[in-house]
């Protein structure tokens, strides 16, 4: 059955014209009009419409249906169908006929693409097929602002409406397709290829497919091997065996290496005495060597550890340097002291734990008066010759004394 307001009207003419003249073509132009309203006629029922709901909410009721028992007939709504992709409106409308300027608007759309750039709201939308409602809730009398809404994504939230590529070896793309709106607006692409990545897989780097291909930069890992390479632009260079370096495997340098401290900096092999460093080859020094206190060895001099449990080095002259001293006085490094006692003196020799095999020489450098005493002791408590002190009160007398034991001994007297 056709509804239409202007066709009732038109019936309702053309019947009293056709009554009051009764003129036969009258009734054949009714007749011809009839057939044509009802040829253009926009909806169909499965039944007769009734007009019985006025003071209704609802301005249309179709949720009874009790003309036929059936399950299947007269059940479904079936909407407009159109190609959203080419769709637009015919024109913005007026407040007559389109008071909400088509804010609304629902329609099933058949087709996958982006809408017109004019004519259909913002324009250029992705769209999909499925049901879609045209939002335009602020606009006046315009519909460039409104949106096609999909059904499915009609609540806030974060979608994406892309796929993530992934090479043959499950490695992640460089690029991301996704929708951060809650909207339909066409989704953002996030572009990662400007990012080294590192990359993994079993096999070496030739035996995989990467997509994108790898930039210069990359890393990748071969999960089978414990291998690590690295991508020049042009080849996958193998760096070294993950599970392998020099603090705990052996290895062999076959090119030549370069290593530059910059500034100030400082290569430090630290460990206990126990710790040995040993070089199996010719060592070849270019600038000059210092001692534990940062000294430069003179000519003449040599680098000599100066005992285990001070764990120093100090250069030194092979046989000691000499020097005079008039007051106490304890020997560090001095091969020779001279001593002219200004008072009693008390001249103390080093740690022998510590010089084992070292030799010094004491000499007293005057003639021996009372009241200018001199006395030899050892430190830490050592002994000489098995006693804790010995004078010499000799004029222009002296002894060499050398370390071995844990104590001084008296090797030569003058």
């Amino acid at each position: 059955m056709t509804v239409q307001h202007g066709t009732l009207q038109a019936h309702y003419k053309l019947k009293t014209i056709f009554m009051k003249s009764s003129n036969l073509l009258s009734y054949f132009i009714f007749t011809f009009l009839c057939g044509i309203s009802l040829a253009f006629g926009q909806i169909r029922t499965n039944n007769q419409v009734s007009g019985n709901i006025v003071g209704s909410a609802a301005f249309l009721d179709a949720s009874s249906n009790v003309f036929s028992n059936s399950i299947n007939n007269g059940k479904g709504l079936a909407f407009p169908r159109t190609d959203l992709t080419t769709f637009t409106f015919a024109a913005d409308g007026n407040f007559i006929s389109f008071p909400t300027y088509y804010d609304g608007m629902v329609m099933y759309n058949t087709a996958s693409g982006t809408t017109p750039a004019s004519g259909s709201g913002v324009g250029e939308q992705q769209v999909e097929p499925g049901f879609y409602y045209f939002s335009n809730p602020t606009s006046e009398s315009i519909i460039s602002n409104g949106r096609w809404i999909p059904f499915s994504t009609a609540t806030d939230g974060i979608t994406m409406t892309g796929t993530l590529s992934t090479t043959t070896t499950g490695l992640v793309s460089e690029v991301l397709t996704l929708n951060l709106s809650v909207d339909n607006t066409p989704p953002d692409v996030f572009d990662l290829s400007s990012f080294e990545e590192v990359k993994t897989g079993q096999g070496t780097p030739s035996t995989q497919t990467f997509i994108p291909s790898a930039a210069s930069g990359d890393l990748y890992v071969d999960t089978s091997s414990s291998t690590l390479w690295t991508y020049n632009g042009t080849n996958w260079t193998l760096i070294e065996a993950a599970t392998e370096n020099i603090y705990t495997d052996d290895g062999t340098i076959t090119t030549s290496r370069i290593i530059t401290l910059d500034g100030d900096k400082t290569l430090t092999y630290s460990g206990g005495a126990s710790n040995t460093v040993i070089f199996d080859t010719d060592t070849r020094f270019n600038q000059a060597l210092k001692d534990s206190d940062g000294d430069v060895g003179l000519p003449g001099q040599v680098l000599t550890s100066t005992g285990a449990s001070s764990n120093t080095v100090n250069w030194v002259y092979p046989g000691g340097i000499s020097a005079l001293k008039t007051g106490d006085y304890t020997l560090a490094e001095e091969g020779t002291l001279y001593v002219r006692p200004s008072g009693d003196v008390t001249i103390t020799l080093p740690d022998p734990s510590e010089k084992e095999g070292r030799r010094v020489t004491v000499k007293r450098a005057d003639d021996y008066t009372p009241g200018n005493t001199l006395a030899i002791v050892s430190a830490a408590g050592a002994t000489i010759d098995n006693v804790t002190s010995q004078n010499l009160n000799m004029s222009y007398q002296g002894y060499t004394y050398e370390a071995f034991g844990g104590q001084w001994h008296i090797i030569q007297r003058f």
